[in-house]
């Protein structure tokens, strides 16, 4: 190389990390280089990570060129299906990594919790995947215990099933309810009304209009409208 000429060489055999070119120049028979042609390799679009998670394994590919010393995102799901939320890939060098710190595990229909209500208690399972932070609204309360009524809500956090039966009560008999009274050998159906009245208990007016309630050891029940 005379005096004063310069060539040029790739970057990658002297750091597999990095790309470009690095300039190397003679003068008066000294060679000087220079690198600042050099620059850290990106991850292009479509290079690949294998990640596991909760000891499911699967590769996720990146949708684009993700520069070195940034990041992506991922989601979760594309793991493992159970879990939600997004991972993070990060490009260092041209490698691809996953960090899946950020994944939050969601309830599958598979999963259950114990709830009672009274003396009923059932094991429930979401009628399909909640995430986690994510709730199932208005599920009958009779499904728990038949002698209850209204609606709870079903939550999951990080895997874990909850409720809040807050808005669960018991059930009260209405007068078109209907008993079956045995005396001897003669059995007969009698309203609910009937046999309360029969029973001497008081009535009262309840705060929704038009219906009458009864009490009964102190405690109130709706038996009819008018």
């Amino acid at each position: 190389m005379a005096s004063g000429a310069s060539d040029t060489t790739t970057c990658e055999p002297i750091n597999s990390g990095y790309t470009g070119t690095i300039q190397i120049t003679c003068f008066f028979g000294v060679l000087s280089s220079n690198p600042a042609g050099c620059s850290p390799k990106p991850c292009a679009s479509g290079s690949t990570v294998d990640v596991t998670l909760d000891g499911v394994t699967n590769t996720i590919t990146s949708g684009s060129d993700i520069s070195s010393g940034f990041t992506g995102v991922a989601s979760c799901t594309d793991v493992n299906s159970a879990w939600g939320n997004d991972l993070t890939l990060r490009c260092t060098m041209g490698v691809l990594s996953a960090d899946t710190t950020a994944c939050e595990k969601a309830c599958s229909t598979s999963d259950t919790v114990t709830l009672t209500l009274g003396t009923g208690s059932a094991d429930v399972s979401p009628s399909s995947t909640i995430a986690s932070g994510a709730s199932e609204f208005a599920r009958d309360c009779s499904e728990i215990n038949s002698g209850f009524s209204g609606t709870y809500t079903l939550s999951c956090t990080l895997g874990a099933l909850s409720a809040d039966l807050s808005f669960c009560a018991e059930s009260g008999c209405l007068a078109t309810d209907t008993v079956a009274v045995t005396v001897g050998e003669t059995t007969t159906n009698v309203p609910a009304g009937e046999a309360l009245a029969h029973a001497g208990v008081g009535h009262g007016r309840g705060a929704r209009s038009g219906v009458e309630w009864l009490r009964v050891d102190g405690r109130d029940g709706e038996v009819g409208g008018k």
